[in-house]
């Protein structure tokens, strides 16, 4: 198989596949805590005594940052040395992780700075592990480890919501230091990734990634106050990035990447179908708390079912995706958060039990999703080309469920004596009801909009790697 020429020998192939795993381990760790803090910093604002809008910024914040990392790491690992890169994201991890424990002071702002540090550092062990994969590995090998990569997405987010539920009450602070356990791993994984990345390493593109990043981070600052100022802000970002990229001499990405039709239909797909992704969890721990009367920690111990199913379902998405194919696999993650997603909206006052399988539906549908559609956007672009459309696909997965979070929060708020939605549920289930019914619309949106671009996504002159048999 190409994957092992590029490879090399037996020894660098069993080095870097050692290292593959071990980034998964570190990055496990930090998106653990990621997934603590998105669980409860509601309930952290109430313990430091800020508002519920300024405490949404814990996840809020660093989670559009992250977008924004993923970014900049994907389209790094096209001109800078990997092992170098790994180096920075254990020091920011690290750091992270030790001033939010010791110098967060209860205040909300320093608990946002520590978080995004830690967040800095967490995701470079997943940017390499992707970059690695999407350079070395093809066809069945490549879908597994995206397979496996999700499974430890899925197995962090379990345990992030169980930790999160329980030291809420015990010591939140505690979250932070979670990561420091993963610094054993960082010997072997420095020997395992490659020095530097293919081809001749190029000059950094400093100020076009500095021009995108502040776009993209005031667009997702918008969606948190919908202030005009910060919206024109992010407008004139684009529009100085856009003459920008036409006019310099290396830009880190040029106009023809954004003019790839194909890559642009795939990367919208990914858009709608992690719009919800970061808010899910809160939604659940919003609706225990004002239909049952139960709090953060019950309400993570019921979802365990529903993260084991993700956990199981993402380990097999390879053997899923092998047997289906790319479309039938698509299209069945997305029936499955369809039917979860509407089902739920009907049963929320059903009992936590009914609740419970019907999450395991909807987390089933999480499992499966990440695979084909991923493996759909990199397969739209050229190998030398493929850190960025891993931070690409990062940014818009990020950024979309940041987005979500700021849209979606404000309809959390209980409210007893709520008129019936349009399917009649009415009282303190008709808040979270709606919510679930909005998730199954964008389901339906994202169905009909990969059915009708499915054909321009996956025909090409050329195929991509992606679209190769899966030998």
């Amino acid at each position: 198989m190409a994957s092992s020429t590029a490879f090399g020998t037996t020894r660098e192939s069993a080095s870097i596949r050692r290292a593959l795993l071990l980034l998964c381990l570190v990055y496990a760790t930090g998106m653990l805590c990621f997934q603590a803090f998105n669980y409860i910093y509601a309930d952290i604002g109430q313990r430091i005594g800020t508002t519920p809008v300024l405490a949404s910024m814990i996840t809020a914040l660093p989670g559009s940052l992250l977008g924004i990392y993923c970014f900049i790491y994907g389209s790094l690992g096209d001109f800078v040395s990997l092992r170098k890169m790994a180096a920075v994201g254990f020091a920011l991890l690290f750091a992270g992780s030790v001033g939010g424990f010791l110098l967060n002071f209860d205040n909300v702002w320093l608990v946002v700075f520590w978080r995004a540090v830690q967040t800095a550092g967490g995701q470079i062990p997943g940017s390499v592990y992707l970059i690695l994969c999407t350079r070395f590995l093809e066809g069945k090998d490549r879908v597994k480890f995206f397979g496996l990569f999700n499974a430890v997405y899925a197995f962090a987010s379990i345990v992030g919501i169980c930790c999160g539920g329980v030291l809420v009450s015990v010591g939140w602070t505690w979250l932070f230091l979670i990561p420091v356990v993963s610094v054993f791993c960082v010997p072997a994984i420095m020997a395992g990734v490659p020095e530097a990345g293919e081809g001749e390493r190029q000059r950094v593109d400093v100020p076009g990634f500095l021009l995108f990043a502040v776009g993209v981070a005031l667009l997702t600052f918008f969606f948190g106050d919908y202030n005009p100022v910060v919206l024109a802000g992010a407008a004139v970002c684009f529009a100085v990035f856009a003459v920008y990229i036409h006019r310099a001499e290396n830009p880190f990405i040029t106009p023809a990447f954004f003019k790839n039709s194909r890559w642009l239909c795939a990367i919208s797909l990914l858009a709608v179908f992690y719009f919800y992704n970061h808010v899910i969890a809160p939604t659940y721990g919003a609706m225990g708390a004002a239909v049952y009367g139960m709090s953060a920690s019950q309400v993570s111990f019921f979802l365990v079912p529903a993260y084991v199913t993700w956990t199981v379902v993402a380990c097999n998405s390879g053997v899923i995706y092998a047997r289906l194919g790319r479309k039938r696999c698509a299209l069945l993650a997305a029936a499955l958060l369809l039917t979860g997603f509407f089902s739920t909206a009907f049963c929320v006052a059903a009992g936590p039990a009914a609740l419970t399988v019907l999450s395991c539906v909807i987390y089933g549908g999480f499992g499966l999703v990440y695979s084909p559609f991923f493996d759909t956007v990199v397969g739209t672009v050229d190998p030398d080309q493929s850190g960025r459309a891993v931070g690409m696909n990062d940014l818009a997965i990020n950024v979309s469920a940041s987005i979500g979070v700021a849209v979606f929060t404000p309809m959390m708020a209980a409210s007893p004596d709520a008129p019936a939605n349009l399917i009649g549920v009415s009282g303190a289930p008709a808040p979270y009801s709606t919510l679930f019914l909005a998730y199954g619309a964008i389901v339906l949106a994202g169905i009909v909009w990969y059915l009708l671009a499915y054909r321009r996504i996956t025909t090409s002159h050329e195929p991509a790697p992606s679209e190769l048999p899966l030998e």
